[in-house]
């Protein structure tokens, strides 16, 4: 998935605020973002304020041509949102060599390349592995890229 590369083309960049008030107010303006062929446009993004339901409305104007491609980066900030906030207990459990580790498993290091890299035995980048496996609840080697977005 392009979310997780390095250095991603997205159209849109996430900031993020300490206060809603914050949040609104840099809503409410219009902003230039260049696209990966460095040509300037304009994305707006205006908060229009709380429906009846309590869901929140946005207005989105952007060119016809950039706007799948900018509602895919919204669909994937918020999943990643989503999951940071179900999972950061979990993440946050590791402890910082188990966290170094996790990030260089993502980057698709293998164990001999980690043990090399952290200065540590091959056995102990396997119990390393092994516990984050163990307290993030994973059971495959790519649910680990789900992680990634602790490491931005």
């Amino acid at each position: 998935m392009d979310i997780f590369r390095e250095n991603s083309l997205n159209v849109f960049k996430p900031k993020y605020f300490a206060t809603e008030i914050e949040a609104i107010n840099w809503l409410n303006k219009e902003f230039n973002i260049k696209d990966s062929e460095t040509v300037d446009h304009k994305l707006a993004i205006t908060f229009k304020g709380t429906a009846d339901d309590g869901k929140v409305v946005f207005e989105i104007k952007e060119q016809e041509s950039k706007f799948t491609s900018t509602i895919n980066s919204f669909k994937t900030i918020l999943e990643q949102n989503h999951f940071m906030r179900n999972s950061g207990d979990k993440y946050f459990s590791l402890t910082p060599r188990e966290k170094e580790t996790l990030k260089l498993i993502i980057k698709g290091y293998t164990n001999e390349q980690i043990s090399d890299k952290m200065y540590i035995s091959f056995n102990t980048v396997r119990t390393h592995r092994n516990r984050i496996w163990k307290k993030l609840g994973i059971k495959q080697l790519s649910d680990c890229s789900k992680y990634k977005c602790f490491f931005n």
